[in-house]
Parts: C-alpha cells; sequence; structure tokens
C-alpha cells in the first residue's frame, strides 16, 4: 500500500535505492521531456535503457522502474 504524498516517497525510493534509482529515475523524467510528454510516467522502457547508454550506464532499469510504480506509486 502506496502512504504520504510524492515527495516522501520520492525520498524514500531515493534512500533505497541510492545514486542507481536518482539516475534511472532521471532518465526516465528526461525521455518523458523528450517526448514532449511532460506527465510522470510516459515513456517507452527502450528510450529509458537508450538514454542510460548515452550517459554511459549499462543498467537494466527493469526492476527498478517496476518499483517507482508499484511500491512507491511515483510513476
Amino acid at each position: 500500500m502506496v502512504t504520504g504524498n510524492v515527495s516522501d516517497r520520492t525520498l524514500e525510493f531515493l534512500l533505497k535505492f541510492g545514486e542507481k534509482g536518482r539516475i534511472i529515475l532521471q532518465a526516465a523524467l528526461d525521455c518523458s521531456y523528450e517526448n514532449n510528454k511532460p506527465e510522470l510516467g510516459d515513456f517507452s522502457y527502450k528510450d529509458v535503457v537508450d538514454k542510460l547508454s548515452q550517459l554511459g550506464y549499462s543498467y537494466d532499469p527493469k526492476m527498478i522502474l517496476r518499483a517507482l510504480e508499484k511500491d512507491y506509486g511515483i510513476l
């Protein structure tokens, strides 16, 4: 069950996932804005993977994106 406001949930997420979580969240946000869809969650998984690759990271964001959506209700 997701409780608290978005700011609290985001802080909890960042505390749990650290720098890797922040990088993946930022990549997802960047993809949303680049696609002229400024709504959180309006991005494709492939775009996030491509953005991470452009930034020099080889993370698989699947599980962290799932946590952002299901566990924290952020995406």
